[in-house]
């Protein structure tokens, strides 16, 4: 009986550690790949945007300067909020996860991302962009105007809290300001 116990205590724990390492091997694999993804798409996009004729958000983050409150970092961070509402106004998550922190994705899904359908966002203006030292974060506010049949009934100012990581400027917040009807 000791032996039998001996065995299977032997058995448990060579499952455990074969699949631990295993575990281990394959994120381990799949975050590197995420990474080269990422790299590929952020070229694929300059590319794009070079071929359009436009400035994006990976070229304008390559620039990014030493300074953290220039000219070159407060246009990347209003383009990455572009590029989010751009999204926004698909309702599409999956394509707002490009222009956004990994945290802030993780803490958002499908629903509350697309919101509610009626009214739904129209034009927007990108009214102010600032650095804000004390958070290490660039603000970005943006007046965005609501919809319903096509008419605009309505505008809210909104904060939008954005990261430089590693000269990659993504949206790591958002605050939605009061909704004001227009007359």
């Amino acid at each position: 009986m000791k032996s039998f116990f001996i065995i299977l205590i032997s058995v448990i724990l060579t499952a455990g550690i074969i699949g631990g390492g295993g575990y281990y091997y394959l994120h381990a694999k799949a975050e590197s790949e995420k990474k080269v993804l990422k790299e590929r798409l952020n070229s694929l996009r300059s590319e794009l945007a070079e071929l359009k004729g436009e400035t994006s958000l990976q070229s304008s983050a390559s620039s990014a300067s030493a300074d953290k409150s220039s000219a070159e970092n407060l246009d990347a961070s209003k383009e990455a909020v572009k590029n989010y509402l751009g999204a926004k106004k698909t309702r599409s998550l999956s394509k707002a996860k490009f222009y956004v922190t990994d945290a802030y994705y993780n803490s958002t899904n499908q629903e509350e991302f697309a919101g509610v359908s009626s009214p739904s966002m129209g034009r927007y203006t990108i009214t102010k962009a600032e650095y804000l030292e004390a958070a290490d974060l660039y603000k970005v506010t943006a007046r965005v105007y609501q919809n319903l049949q096509s008419e605009e009934v309505g505008y809210s100012d909104n904060f939008y809290m954005v990261a430089n990581q590693s000269g990659t400027f993504l949206i790591n917040e958002v605050k939605d300001g009061d909704f004001k009807e227009t007359n």
